[in-house]
């Protein structure tokens, strides 16, 4: 069986202190508990939306989830636009593929430690990027291909007979 986590619940009682690293765990133990879930019940893919449309030199691919490899939600908040490099040309295709990305947000002092020396912690959003691949993604943290364009002499062509991968639902 592949990859199985140990799954470390914090015990709670009256009185308990608790630290950021204890609510660290705990959020840790809710992402792995979720993400074995997602890997063994649904397996990994396109869950819904995520469809791409080619425009020219530009790919657009609107809102949707997948799941990849590793049962993290891959959560695409809103219509992506992409470029598609000149150099991709001298290829006969190429991969859009979607990956687990985090990004900082709500930035707040981290004044803890009572020094006031201007140090700064954020929250996390979780989300996806959104890139052209040469070929389709093999490695768990490399992402999920959702299409594959073909070049037709002038402009790239979303390829009708690729089959993503989907979720089982």
């Amino acid at each position: 069986m592949a990859d199985l986590p140990e799954l470390r619940r914090l015990h709670f009682y009256d009185g308990r202190l608790l630290t950021a690293d204890d609510l660290d765990r705990e959020q840790e133990y809710q992402r792995e508990r979720s993400h074995l879930h997602n890997r063994l019940l649904h397996g990994w893919g396109v869950a819904d939306g995520l469809e791409v449309r080619s425009t020219g030199g530009r790919i657009r691919v609107s809102p949707g989830v997948a799941i990849d490899q590793r049962g993290q939600y891959v959560i695409v908040r809103e219509e992506r636009e992409v470029a598609v490099a000149a150099s991709d040309t001298a290829k006969a295709s190429c991969f859009v593929v979607v990956r687990f990305a985090e990004s900082p947000a709500d930035f707040v002092p981290a004044a803890a430690d009572g020094t006031g020396n201007g140090a700064q912690v954020a929250s996390v959003i979780e989300g996806a990027a959104v890139m052209i691949g040469a070929s389709a993604p093999r490695r768990a943290d490399a992402g999920i291909a959702i299409a594959r364009l073909i070049w037709r002499q002038t402009h790239w062509r979303v390829d009708a007979r690729f089959r993503r991968r989907a979720v089982q639902r």
